[in-house]
């Protein structure tokens, strides 16, 4: 073997680094001597800062000892933040002080902040503390209560006269220990408002953080209507729900964007000739001259120094790499490098995606905001073939679940299908997607979390049916049919799931279904009959034949019908199915057992209720999954057929035709297969004779 070529000038190359670091020194220091020098500029005075726990505040908050003149500051007055070593970060809102517990800015602008006044004054007995929020009236950045915000309802009365309560809207709660000759009511409906107060009595509204509720168990739903109630609330929970605060938001401030896109930093210039402090409007603050923008001769210095500096690098560079790689020049050229130009270009692609689109889908999320929300991924609550899920909190309190994409394939595809698809829909039942991030190759879904787990997870207990009851599975299904209706004609485009399995729709604290996972989800115009798939995956047991039967007809919102009427099928078998796809995984196709079962009349086996009514509610779902898993697409119903069909009487439902067509092996039911790869239009069709 040859010896590998020696340079001929050997010593010569390093020059090349060495001249270039002194000629950019010098140029450096030539046309930017102002860089050089420090300053005390309220540029540099109005820096992002920390107070205690909680890191890098900025505009419009800043610190009550930062820089400050006549007319010009940080931040408006209003949003100063005192930190005490002792006691944390504080905020004075129309004169009265609030511990700052916890701040989230863009794209949330939440705070959450606690009155410890009116704990304090609570747990004394003085009951007349309590008192409607007054906020400041900022100009360039009112605070208010969020939308979703929940507002714990009071009335105060005098002890005498002794008011009956049944002057008062029911249920109420009564603190009769009040020491400053008052009695307190709390209204225990959290839905409706009740301004009218009994006579002699006052209305008040005491915004609470909703998480506080429900993490003391004090939340209730009204079985005769969707009313929100609260429980009794003794004196000691009292204290504690208040004391966890309630959340403030405040608007985006457009011009200081602006200014920190120019490379500026915000602060507040008073309007002198307005009475009210909190007048004014902001300002751009640069480096060079404390106000304003930069000098004309300082632009020049920029722009012929940047040109220069840039154009002499260049040179440089291209004379040393002709040099020291002229030999490779053609090695780059392989199919390697260009696969490489490839998956770069489809990155940057789906960058270019989610900045274009990014004002109207959700939050964007760094992978810090990631760590710090599930602190430090300390509880898992699942894991798939993407990755793992882990529970969190935002900074309102709200619980989220993050799902950490760390297996991506079709270079993130996925990960892009799930953001622009599920950002933009708003459906009861389909999952609401809360955030995302994308740092280099961490990605991360943050979703509304739901605490009664997956479908897959309840259909899998011994006792499903009982536990929640034959109605509340007929609901659930209802509620399924919805959000996938939704899916196919609520939408500007309809969007096919493609991927509907028990284990994709999640059960929030109702165990009201929720649709999720929209990875392999297509959208396509409603004048479309078809949609064109070249690499369609699915899920054995749930994936329809003509995903991988092209000779059926191509792939259509007809697809998801089957899936559904799977899952259907799957609801009523729970765990009893799971011994008839053992006993029959070679011979039968599980529908076809469903519908012997159905065709017999008995009391069906899978069914352990004696009450008539389970058993039309268990013979409904039979009859309509069977109708959406018929072979033909033509043959299935459409999702709102479906709801009509759930909602009506089993009476009503025509007698399906027995389902036939080829059937996975039923222990590999759940499993994600690529249809290109697996499956092919020569596969032969399993036919049911008995």
């Amino acid at each position: 073997m040859a010896a590998p070529a020696i340079p001929t000038h050997p010593t010569s190359l390093p020059l090349f680094p060495s001249v270039v670091s002194i000629i950019i020194i010098i140029i450096f220091f030539f046309f930017f001597p102002s860089l050089s020098q420090s300053s005390d500029s309220p540029y540099d005075t109005c820096t992002p800062f920390d107070c205690g726990n909680i890191r890098n505040i900025t505009f419009p908050f800043s610190s009550s000892s930062s820089f400050t003149t006549s007319d010009l500051s940080c931040g408006p007055p209003d949003y100063k933040i005192s930190c005490d070593a002792s006691s944390g970060a504080s905020i004075t809102l129309s004169d009265r002080p609030y511990q700052l517990k916890s701040l989230s800015p863009f794209p949330e602008n939440i705070m959450v902040v606690s009155d410890l006044p009116l704990v304090s004054n609570i747990a004394s007995f003085a009951c007349k503390s309590i008192q409607n929020l007054s906020l400041p009236s900022s100009q360039i950045a009112p605070l208010t209560v969020p939308q979703w915000g929940t507002y714990l309802k009071f009335y105060r009365c005098p002890l005498v006269p002794d008011i009956p309560l049944e002057k008062f809207v029911q249920p109420v709660h009564v603190y009769g220990d009040c020491k400053d000759d008052v009695r307190l009511y709390l209204v225990r409906n959290l839905s409706e408002e009740f301004p009218i107060a009994p006579s002699g009595c006052l209305y008040f509204k005491v915004p609470v953080l909703l998480t506080s509720l429900i993490a003391n168990n004090l939340t209730l739903r009204s079985t005769s209507s969707s009313t929100t109630m609260i429980k009794e609330l003794n004196r000691t929970v009292l204290m504690d729900v208040l004391g966890k605060g309630f959340s403030l938001q405040w608007p985006d401030v457009g011009d200081c964007s602006d200014c920190s896109g120019k490379g500026g930093r915000c602060g507040f210039q008073r309007d002198s000739a307005a009475s009210n402090m909190g007048s004014g409007k902001v300002k751009c603050l640069y480096r060079e001259t404390g106000t304003g923008s930069s000098k004309s001769s300082s632009k020049r210095q920029i722009i012929i120094g940047t040109t220069v500096t840039s154009a002499f690098v260049v040179l440089v560079i291209v004379a040393f790499l002709t040099f020291k790689f002229r030999h490779k020049a053609t090695s780059i050229l392989n199919k390697d490098y260009f696969k490489s130009k490839r998956s770069k270009e489809n990155d940057r692609n789906m960058v270019e995606f989610i900045n274009n689109y990014r004002s109207t889908l959700v939050a964007k999320y760094s992978y810090s905001d990631i760590y710090k929300m599930t602190n430090g991924f300390k509880d898992k609550l699942g894991e798939g073939g993407y990755g793992n899920v882990f529970k969190g909190k935002l900074a309102d309190g709200r619980l989220v679940a993050a799902k950490m994409l760390e297996k991506l394939h079709d270079n993130g595809q996925d990960f892009v299908n799930e953001v622009a698809t599920i950002g933009t829909i708003h459906h009861v039942n389909v999952i609401r997607l809360l955030g995302f991030c994308w740092e280099g190759s961490r990605r991360a879904l943050v979703y509304e979390f739901m605490p009664n787990g997956s479908l897959g997870d309840l259909i899998s207990k011994e006792d499903a049916a009982h536990f929640i009851g034959w109605p509340k599975l007929l609901e659930i299904a209802l509620g399924i049919a919805h959000g996938i209706d939704y899916l196919h004609q609520g939408c500007d485009t309809r969007i096919l799931h493609l991927d509907i399995k028990p284990h994709n729709v999640l059960l929030d604290e109702n165990y009201d279904p929720k649709i999720s996972d929209f990875g392999l989800a297509k959208s396509y115009s409603r004048m479309q009959n078809v949609v064109s798939i070249t690499n369609a995956k699915g899920t054995i047991g749930y994936i329809a034949p003509e995903m991988f039967l092209r000779n059926l007809g191509g792939v259509s919102h007809k697809s998801d019908v089957y899936s559904y009427g799977m899952l259907l099928l799957e609801m009523v078998g729970g765990k009893k199915s799971v011994k008839v796809k053992v006993e029959y995984s070679s011979s039968t196709y599980f529908p076809n057992w469903m519908y012997n079962q159905l065709e017999q009349d008995s009391e069906m086996e899978i069914i352990d209720s004696i009450v008539e009514e389970d058993l039309d509610i268990a013979k409904k779902m039979v009859m309509v999954g069977l109708w959406c898993v018929q072979l033909n697409p033509s043959d299935r119903p459409t999702m709102s057929r479906v709801a009509e069909m759930l909602t009506g009487s089993v009476e009503g439902i025509e007698m399906p035709p027995k389902p036939f067509l080829f059937s996975p092996p039923r222990s590999q039911a759940g499993h994600v297969v690529s249809v290109t790869e697996n499956y092919s239009n020569d596969m032969p069709l399993m036919f049911d004779s008995t």
